[in-house]
């Protein structure tokens, strides 16, 4: 706000010539005598009003006087340096440091990027008033292009979104007011006391952050139909082992959810199903998520990457093994960001060490991670600040995701073309459609392979193909070959009970007629 009258605001535009581009220098200055203070130098863009903005401004070092005193190497993106024309002139001025933080010029000259760039051994005379006060020379030069996250989201690169629901009994069952699940109902109370013996109302801590969380990194994904796994709980109807990855709606051959509202109603549906258990082992997870985005392939005319959204109290007990598979993950198209839940704070340790933002980590064999993939957020830090929420959760996908594409040496399609002269409605749709239908494609196939698989070692395992093709395409919650082996054992034996049954009732039909044998199946029936 302009409180005084006499207050004059000036705004100065310039056009952005958009290039995604860095350049990166190296200067040094000589012959300066006449200065005994620290050196430094400010970079200075022409603008179209005939003023100079300062773009960059070095670190000190001292004056060598009659040797070459040499600044560190820099990097700049083009769009601030120069706007992207490599014409536009730059004033290049050394100052001397002075006492309390004050500065003294000693000398400037002008030049290009076109200059820099043409001639490598550039060297140019600093001038005070026209006098000439030394020499200043560039000794590195060099312009690489830089390509954005957007740059490869406008060329098609297929983003996919998968979610993972930690089910644990460190959350507390669902009936406890302190539980992480909570699920209000008349059986029981719906609050419960804390330590200062205030009375807390119970909430449903995963449901709030699911929901919330789900509609940021929603429109990341290319079409908003997520895969949702749960991991931590025995599963029905024998509820005999423990499931460490699982599909939220029961079907890990077709594990997609369409949209956040389905997303939220399959885990309503499901806490009530299953039995929250443990141990909270992350490693099988990552481990299935990583052979899922590293099936497709991946190169410049195949691109995509996938985002593991991981809910969880971070009470983990396999944190080695976890590291080890996120090390295995760093070479992949994958980020993980682990959502924090509840108020732990002494939990949340693990999931800050996977992070990695100041020690890298090492897997059991000594092998370091050849990036970072993981990034965690607080969600009860966050929840009542939105903007917060967004910008913590989504601010390390964007540097992630180049640094695989440039690692790997893959570039984004050509955009502009394919949007050139704003194309109709129509055919941005049809387009569009294309995309989606190619990705759902390289996740099916993902999907049936894991059908076949799991097909084939039922197979392996004596059971009858009819049962076992069944099963396969009904779904099953779990590809743990317990579960099949449990479900199928029992169904093999009632299959050959009924068998025995019928044979029965075929031997009384032979024995006594076709009335008796009548009467049997009739009495079947009934009961």
């Amino acid at each position: 706000m302009l409180e005084s009258k006499d207050t004059k605001l000036i705004l100065k535009i310039e056009e952005i010539n958009e290039k995604n581009s860095v350049a990166k220098f190296q200067f040094c200055v000589q012959d300066i005598e006449n200065a005994k203070g620290l050196l430094f130098y400010k970079i200075k863009r022409y603008r179209d009003d005939d003023d100079y903005v300062t773009v960059y401004t070095s670190e000190h070092i001292k004056n060598l006087r009659f040797d070459e005193s040499k600044w560190d190497e820099f990097e700049i993106q083009l769009t601030l340096l120069c706007n992207g024309d490599e014409y536009k002139p730059l004033r290049f001025e050394v100052f001397e440091a002075l006492k309390k933080k004050k500065s003294k010029l000693l000398g400037a000259c002008d030049f290009s990027l076109w200059d820099i760039n043409t001639d490598k051994k550039m060297e140019h005379r600093l001038q005070f008033d026209k006098n000439v006060i030394g020499m200043v020379k560039c000794l590195k030069c060099h312009v690489d292009t830089k390509f954005t996250f957007l740059d490869y989201i406008f060329g098609g690169c297929d983003i996919e979104v998968v979610i993972a629901i930690d089910f644990t009994l460190t959350n507390k069952e669902i009936n406890d007011p302190e539980s992480l699940h909570h699920i209000p109902s008349d059986d029981h109370a719906d609050y419960y006391i804390d330590i200062e013996g205030n009375k807390i109302k119970a909430k449903n801590q995963y449901y709030k952050a699911i929901k919330k969380i789900c509609e940021i990194v929603s429109y990341y994904d290319s079409d908003s139909v997520i895969p949702v796994f749960g991991f931590g709980a025995k599963l029905p109807p024998y509820f005999n082992s423990v499931s460490h990855c699982f599909a939220l709606n029961g079907n890990m051959f077709d594990p997609e959810i369409d949209g956040v509202d389905e997303i939220c109603r399959y885990y309503k549906k499901m806490i009530k199903k299953i039995k929250f258990h443990g141990p909270s082992a992350m490693a099988p997870l990552i481990r299935f998520v990583t052979e899922m985005t590293s099936f497709q392939k991946i190169d410049k005319t195949h691109q995509h990457y996938t985002i593991l959204l991981v809910f969880t109290n971070g009470k983990l007990s396999d944190l080695q093994s976890t590291i080890d598979e996120v090390v295995l993950a760093a070479k992949t198209p994958l980020s993980i960001i682990f959502i924090g839940v509840g108020k732990h704070k002494q939990s949340f340790k693990t999931l800050v060490k996977l992070d990695a933002d100041k020690r890298d980590l090492h897997s059991s064999t000594g092998e370091k991670s050849s990036r970072d993939i993981v990034q965690f957020v607080d969600y009860c830090k966050h929840k009542n600040n939105y903007a917060n929420l967004v910008k913590e959760t989504l601010k390390e996908i964007p540097k992630q995701f180049i640094e695989f594409m440039e690692t790997n040496g893959i570039l984004p399609l050509d955009h502009k073309q394919k949007n050139q002269n704003k194309l109709k409605f129509e055919t941005l749709e049809r387009m569009k459609e294309q995309e989606e239908t190619q990705s759902k494609e390289g996740g099916n196939v993902f999907f049936k392979h894991l059908e076949n698989k799991f097909i084939n070692e039922c197979l392996s395992l004596g059971f009858e193909e009819e049962n076992v093709v069944k099963l396969a395409q009904e779904g099953v919650m779990s590809l743990d070959i317990n579960f099949a082996f449990e479900f199928l054992s029992i169904q093999q034996e009632m299959n050959k009970k009924k068998k025995i049954k019928h044979k029965k009732i075929k031997q009384q039909g032979k024995d006594g007629g076709n009335e008796d044998a009548w009467n049997v199946e009739s009495e079947e029936g009934t009961k």
